[in-house]
């Protein structure tokens, strides 16, 4: 295996070079089509903008809120899936303690209060 894939993909390759050249190599695709999405192009844009207000934090919401928004189930893992196509991160920042100050926080980061 020296070049990542098995001895059959290659002598594959090779076939298909001998019968028509590197055009019938570069024109077949490992990989199918794959299933086409449960939503709508304009379901996947209103998906976005919901995402985008912030009102989704985990994939699991985003699964909740597709449910009930438009009834397609998703799994997690699907859901997963979509939002790496739609390149949406809906994770947030992690929640602050609301007494925290950001100035003692720098002061701490620069080494000017003493370890707790």
């Amino acid at each position: 295996m020296l070049v990542g894939v098995h001895e059959r993909r290659v002598r594959q390759w090779v076939a298909w070079y001998r019968a028509e050249g590197l055009a019938s190599v570069l024109a077949h695709k490992a990989a199918g089509q794959g299933k086409p999405s449960l939503l709508t192009a304009a379901q996947r844009a209103a998906l976005i903008e919901h995402l985008a207000t912030g009102a989704v934090h985990t994939a699991q919401d985003a699964v909740d809120w597709v449910a009930a928004e438009w009834g397609v189930t998703y799994r997690l893992g699907g859901m997963y899936t979509l939002l790496g196509r739609l390149q949406c991160r809906p994770k947030v920042p992690r929640p602050q303690n609301p007494k925290t100050s950001g100035e003692t926080q720098a002061a701490w980061k620069k080494g000017g209060l003493p370890t707790p």
